[in-house]
């Protein structure tokens, strides 16, 4: 059940990247629009999220013990964005390069938005929809375990994902 998890939930960005070729390549161009715009707003509402409400996540909150979860990663692999996380909040890190960046998302949860706003692009592809739809449902329930979120976490990810979508929806009605 863990290596299951924790493939569902580092899937994500491979998917995303494989819709966005899908899209191009299947000429949907208007839907690749879209998805574009709401990955944007997206990101906006989560690095909106990470300002106002910067958490450590449910792991560094509740600090268990690491081999409840060697299941889920390897040696530190479901911390290894703390030491980053740590080192910006007491002041000691002051330059970030993307060389070595880490994910440090805790509210609201990345994964989480973007498995809606990835949803949403295959909205209307018969074929493609379903195998998504179970990858993501599985990655949701990832995100709790394997990104140590707490449930609200996941929650305002989705309800920034949702709001991102619509807004994109209205500009792109407006364009029209």
């Amino acid at each position: 059940v863990a290596a299951v998890l924790t493939a569902c939930y580092r899937s994500t960005s491979l998917l995303l990247i494989a819709i966005v070729v899908w899209l191009s390549v299947s000429e949907q161009d208007a839907r690749l629009a879209e998805l574009l715009a709401a990955l944007c707003l997206t990101f906006a509402g989560l690095a909106i999220g990470m300002i106002a409400v910067p958490t450590a996540s449910a792991f560094a909150h509740f600090a268990p013990a690491p081999e409840a979860f060697s299941n889920f990663a390897a040696a530190h692999g479901m911390w290894a964005f703390y030491p980053a996380f740590s080192a910006l909040r007491d002041g000691s890190l002051t330059v970030i390069t993307f060389a070595s960046a880490e994910g440090i998302v805790g509210f609201p949860s990345f994964h989480s938005a973007l498995g809606v706003v990835t949803l949403w692009a295959l909205r209307s592809c018969r074929r493609l929809f379903p195998p998504v739809l179970a990858l993501n449902a599985v990655m949701l329930v990832a995100v709790l375990p394997v990104g140590g979120h707490h449930l609200s976490e996941l929650i305002a990810g989705v309800m920034t994902a949702v709001a991102a979508i619509a807004l994109a929806r209205v500009i792109a009605d407006e364009r029209r």
